[in-house]
Parts: C-alpha cells; sequence; structure tokens
C-alpha cells in the first residue's frame, strides 16, 4: 500500500476493502501517506559485534554498530546525502574495509536514516541492515576482551536508539538490547553452529569454512561458483591423437598448475593419487596458453611463426626450440600467448597484419592440437578472468576456422554442441561474420582451401582487400541476424533466463533447443493473444492473469503469458509463482526446454528462475540466487526488494510444509551482500 503511495504523484491512495466479491467496494478510506509508516508486527533479532571488523571470532547474522548507528559528522554535515551513506558505511564498500570500528563516542544514540528524501528506490538493498534494526531486539557480543568498555557505550547508544525511535513511532513494541558477557570461546563450545568464523588461535581451514559458510563473503561464493561453472571444457574437433583446444577460467590455470606441483612432487598424494592426476594431466595435456583481455594487443607475425613451425614439427618433445617462458616449470611447460579480448576486435581490421594475427592464432590453435607431447595429443587452454566473456571472439572463430561452419553456426554449436556457457558482443558476431570469407579460405576442414599453401604463418597475400568485395551477410541466417550478439542464459537444462529481445526471436529460439516460454509481464510481437483485439490493442484487466497458448509458432510448443505484472514494486509475483513452477515443471518432464523472460531478464524473470532453482535443487535461497546470478553470465540479475522478500516468504512457506530448506541467511544479511556484489560491478 505504502509502496503505491509513493509512486502516486498525488501522495495519497485510495485504500479499498472488499466483500468476497471483489466487485463490491465497502468502503474507501485516503491513506495519508506523507510520513513512513513503520510495521508494527515485527520483532527481529539483529547480532551487532563490537570491536575489531576482521572476521575471526564472528557470528552468523552479524552486524556491526557502524551499520546501524549514525555517526554524528552525519548530523554535523549539511552536505550529507543519501548516496553518502554507502561511504560511510564501509562494511559495503569492498574497497573501504576498516578492520578497527570508531569509538562509541564517533556516533550519536540515534538509528540510521537512510531513506530517501522523497519516492521510493526499489533496490535499496545497502540500507535493510539499518532498517531491520528500528523493528529488532539487538544482542552485542565481543570478539576480543579489550573492547569490554566498548561493548557496554555501544550498547547504551542503540538502548537510547530505540528509545528515541519508539518515541517517534510509539506504535512499535519496546525493543530491547542485550549484551553477551561471554568470551566468543563460549559460544564455540555451546553453540558452535552459529560460529561464522571461529576466534584467533583455532586452526581451521579458511577456504572449507568459507564453502560451509553461506551467511557472508557473496563475493567468495560467487568467484567458486563462476569458476565451476565456466571450468575449462573442449571446443571444436579433437585430433586424431587425442590433441584438444579447450576453454576455461583463470581458476583452471591455477588449479592445473598446483596439480602438476603435486603430481611432480607427489606431495601428500598417495600412488592412487598420483595415477589420477597423471591422467587428468595428460587427458589434457596443455601446452599452449592463451589469455585473451581487453589491454591485450594482437601477437606479432614472428611469435606466431615460430610457434606454428615448433608445432608442425608434430612431436614438441623433441623440437629444440623452448617456448618463450614457462608458466608451469619443469617438463610440464607450456608457452603463453597474449590475444585481444571479445568486444575490442575492429569487425574491419587496420592491417592485413591484424587480419593474419586473427587467422593464424587459429592456425596455432589447430596445428598444436594435431602435435604430440609426451606421446599424446597437445592440448592449448584458452582463458580469461571469468572464463566466458573475453574469449568468446578466439573461440568462435577457431570454431569457424577448424571446422568450416559459417559463423551462425559456430555461435549454435558452441552453444549447444560444445556445450558451452559464452557471452559475446553484437561486434562480435559482425567480426566473425565479415572474416568469415578469410577464416574458411585457410580452413583445414574445407577441401582445396589455402591451408597447405603456408609451411608457417601466412603473411601478405593481399586478402585485406577481400572484405571490401565480400559481402558477409549473404549466407546469413536470418536469427543470427536479429540476435543481439549473446544467447539467452542457461540456468538449468530445462530452463534458460532472457530477454524480450531473445523471445522475439524465435527462430533463434528454435536453434539452440527451446520449445517453450513464459513471458512475464511482456507481449510477444509475434504471438496471438486473446486479450488483444483485431487492431493490436491490449484489453488488460486488473488483476494478475496467466494464460497458456499452444502451438503458437513451428517448433514452440505453449507459451505461459502472465499479465499485468510490472517491475514497479507494486505488483506482485507470489500469486502465479506456483503456476510457472508447474509450467517449467511440465517442460522438465517432457523435455521442452523453457526460455523465461520479462523484459530485459533481470528482475520478474530472474525472481521466477531463482524459485526454479530453489525447488529443482533443493538448496536455499542465498545459493539460488548466486547459481541464477553466475548463470546470467554479464548481465547482472536485479530483482528488487518486493520480489526477493516475496522469495524469502516462498522458502519459508516450503519449509513449514517440510518441502524446503532451512534458511542460510537472514534476510537483513543478505540484503547487504547483495549490495556488497553489486557494488564490486556497478561502482558509484
Amino acid at each position: 500500500m505504502h509502496q503505491r503511495a509513493f509512486l502516486d504523484p498525488s501522495r495519497k491512495v485510495k485504500e479499498r476493502r472488499y466483500t468476497s466479491d471483489p466487485t463490491i467496494v465497502i468502503s474507501v478510506q485516503d491513506l495519508d501517506t506523507s510520513t513512513s509508516q513503520v510495521p508494527c508486527d515485527i520483532r527481529g533479532l539483529l547480532l551487532v559485534k563490537v570491536g575489531s571488523k576482521v572476521p575471526e571470532g564472528t557470528l552468523i547474522g552479524t552486524a556491526y554498530p557502524d551499520e546501524i548507528l549514525a555517526r554524528k559528522e552525519q548530523a554535523d554535515s549539511d552536505d550529507f546525502s543519501f548516496e553518502d551513506s554507502m561511504d560511510l558505511d564501509d562494511s559495503n564498500n569492498p574497497e573501504k574495509t576498516e578492520t578497527t570500528l570508531p569509538p562509541p563516542s564517533a556516533f550519536n544514540p540515534s538509528f540510521l536514516n537512510l531513506d530517501p528524501e522523497s519516492g521510493i528506490s526499489l533496490r535499496n538493498f545497502q540500507i535493510q541492515v539499518a532498517k531491520w534494526a528500528t523493528v529488532s531486539d539487538i544482542i552485542l557480543y565481543l570478539s576480543d576482551e579489550a573492547e569490554r568498555d566498548n561493548l557496554i557505550a555501544f550498547a547504551q547508544l542503540i538502548s537510547e536508539a530505540q528509545a528515541a525511535f519508539r518515541k517517534l513511532h510509539p506504535h512499535i513494541p519496546r525493543y530491547v538490547t542485550c549484551i553477551v558477557k561471554d568470551k566468543i570461546d563460549a559460544f564455540l563450545k555451546e553453540a558452535p553452529h552459529i560460529i561464522a568464523i571461529p576466534p584467533k588461535g583455532i586452526e581451521f581451514d579458511e577456504n572449507d569454512l568459507r564453502l560451509k559458510n553461506w551467511d557472508s563473503n557473496f563475493l567468495f561464493h560467487e568467484s567458486v561458483e563462476m569458476s565451476m561453472m565456466s571450468s575449462a571444457s573442449i571446443i571444436g574437433n579433437k585430433s586424431k591423437n587425442g590433441g584438444a583446444v579447450w576453454l576455461g577460467n583463470s581458476a583452471d590455470v591455477d588449479g592445473h598448475a598446483q596439480l602438476v606441483y603435486e603430481y611432480l612432487s607427489a606431495e601428500n598424494l598417495s600412488s592412487a593419487d598420483v595415477k589420477q592426476a597423471q591422467e587428468v594431466l595428460l587427458s589434457r595435456n596443455w601446452t599452449l596458453y592463451v589469455r585473451c583481455a581487453a589491454q591485450n594487443q594482437f601477437p606479432s607475425f614472428s611469435l606466431l611463426d615460430q610457434y606454428i613451425r615448433e608445432a608442425l614439427s608434430d612431436d614438441l618433445d623433441s623440437n629444440e626450440k623452448a617456448p618463450s617462458y614457462s608458466t608451469l616449470g619443469n617438463t610440464w611447460s607450456g608457452a603463453m600467448i597474449d590475444f585481444p579480448s571479445s568486444g575490442t576486435v575492429s569487425p574491419y581490421p587496420n592491417s592485413e597484419e591484424d587480419l593474419y594475427s586473427i587467422v593464424n592464432m587459429c592456425k596455432l590453435l589447430y596445428v598444436r592440437s594435431q602435435a604430440l607431447h609426451k606421446g599424446h595429443g597437445a592440448g592449448t587452454l584458452i582463458f580469461c578472468n571469468d572464463g566466458y566473456t573475453e574469449t568468446s571472439l578466439l573461440a568462435l572463430a577457431y570454431i569457424v576456422y577448424s571446422t568450416g561452419v559459417t559463423a551462425s553456426q559456430a555461435w549454435a554449436d558452441l552453444h549447444v554442441k560444445y556445450n558451452r556457457p559464452f557471452f559475446s558482443f553484437n561486434i562480435d558476431s559482425l567480426a566473425i561474420t565479415t572474416l568469415q570469407p578469410i577464416l574458411l579460405k585457410y580452413s583445414p576442414a574445407i577441401a582445396g582451401s589455402a591451408y597447405d599453401e603456408d609451411y608457417g604463418a601466412i603473411y601478405n597475400r593481399g586478402d585485406l582487400s577481400l572484405l571490401s568485395t565480400v559481402n558477409p551477410w549473404d549466407d546469413r541466417e536470418e536469427w543470427f541476424e536479429k540476435m543481439d550478439g549473446s544467447f539467452p542464459s542457461r540456468i538449468l537444462p530445462h530452463m534458460y533466463l532472457g530477454s524480450l529481445v531473445h523471445a522475439n526471436n524465435p527462430e533463434m529460439l528454435q536453434k539452440i533447443g527451446i520449445k517453450r516460454i513464459i513471458s512475464v509481464g511482456e507481449y510477444l510481437t509475434w504471438a496471438k493473444y486473446d486479450n488483444i483485439d483485431d487492431d493490436g490493442n491490449i484489453m488488460r484487466g486488473e488483476d494478475i492473469t496467466t494464460q497458456e497458448y499452444s502451438n503458437p509458432y513451428p517448433g514452440i510448443t505453449k507459451i505461459m503469458h502472465v499479465d499485468n505484472i510490472q517491475d514497479d514494486g507494486v505488483d506482485s509475483l507470489t500469486d502465479c509463482l506456483s503456476k510457472c513452477i508447474d509450467f517449467l515443471d511440465e517442460g522438465y518432464r517432457l523435455n521442452e526446454p523453457t526460455l523465461v523472460h520479462c523484459r530485459v531478464g533481470v528482475s520478474r524473470s530472474a525472481t521466477v528462475c531463482i524459485a526454479e532453482v530453489m525447488k529443482r535443487l533443493g538448496v536455499g535461497l542465498a545459493r539460488a540466487y548466486l547459481f541464477v546470478r553466475v548463470r546470467r553470465l554479464n548481465v547482472i540479475i536485479q530483482p528488487h526488494l518486493r520480489f526477493m522478500f516475496e522469495l524469502v516468504k516462498w522458502e519459508e512457506q516450503h519449509r513449514r510444509s517440510g518441502k524446503g530448506w532451512l534458511r542460510e541467511v537472514d534476510w537483513p544479511i543478505l540484503c547487504r551482500e547483495i549490495a556488497v556484489m553489486n557494488r564490486a560491478y556497478i561502482p558509484g
């Protein structure tokens, strides 16, 4: 109700009370919303740690005094604004991490008020800890005995802040402030399950504990999930010797190096582990590493020519020329080459040297996969930090070159045939399509090509002029022309998350195997709906409705349209969530993958996908949120606060019915961690 009021320019809203017949109104009341209304039926609990902000000695669900109390400089400054709060609260800023708190004297006995002066922000995740404190009993504890005096002082400040807040809002309950006199060691003895990070002096495996603890440090969990999702896999065809080109991330390089070290030193490995490590190393057999990054330039002709000639000697072990430098050491050395990132390469190269750098890089990847190393086919790893963005251009160019397919088919093959998550830009599709004639001219997969005309690298053949005489779009497929560069995101094998642009490209959906669509609040230009007249006018009702349409398009078996859902903080997804999940389950059972979309694919449809991951994988909201977030690749999901809270209640509902999962993260901490992650990608 109050969200509607904030969104209403008149700042007033009619509150309607209905009988069981929703068409009959029995009372109408004007509701003045000029002042914020604090709910009177919530009694939360918030743990506050006093002392050091280092992670050791921390309980789950922990906040800090500077997240909930107003600092004196805020009250003294006329220039303080809502945006400044993120700078003053360093816990929400990954670039500013205090290890100690300011003393109690730096704070006023009042809660932080971070609400905007007017209107409402639907994604104020960073203020939820402070808001939760106003409706919670608060328990303060110590991590360092030296902070005992500050414990009492902060408790006094918070107790006075509670009293002052209740004076402004007398309808709310009387909340209390408590202190725990025991040291953190007592918690470890009596309730170890609520320890997030043990106190200093207690030995523990930091990474192991972080993986088990989902209460905080979402950035760490995101990086782990990302590394797993984009771990190394083969693209293109394996050679007869078993050599291949792999696509992966930076963690693959680090993990491979660690495995090599352990194998060579046999450190902490049993004989069975040594054998398994050897099998892994030989199955990959990486001897070349191609690092893609935005700041990289094209490799020189001389370097590519050298490596191509070395690889064409068939046996890399017997080659007298050593790699440029070693990345792994000892006998498992590997050459490292830098290459430009996706999204940075012009569709029309500035020079023949740039043009042939792309073609020769593809040739090097191919000939290395045909060579032997340690008696096995040699492997190459193309990698970047996230494993799916900066490498896409080179990976797609290599598929065109090595398999002889068109650019559009390379996109489909990388996604479907090689089952690879990747994100590409619109400029990448133009670049590969433009370069396609040159890549195919020298392709080893096409009989009669110019592949064998040069023993080493290709140079100065006059092919740059060919780009101006050949129309790269002559053999294009219509779906590829309409695509914005990247496919919808595969969240689970039976569920994709995407945008309205994706949904309005049914030929593309068929190409990658999508057969069903859930449209959340948006209409498809190619579909026919019951509530659209012959002139194309939409006849909307007042309530949220769902309607299913069978066989709406050749190859698309069914659409579910959810009407009257906007991303405005007013409309609720709760009532239609179960129907969407049932629709997804039907597609799962029929082996018909479903695209879930709204307009951009970050809020309404992302909420549906998070709910499906929770139910399908049997995980809580925090894990499901990160699972979907990582697999949306370069697009950051942004369900607003109402949708996220609906997911919290949906999780709670399933837990009460015996079908759900224990809550791993409380609401204010969940919001804080989301804000931290968002700040890491969207600074300012």
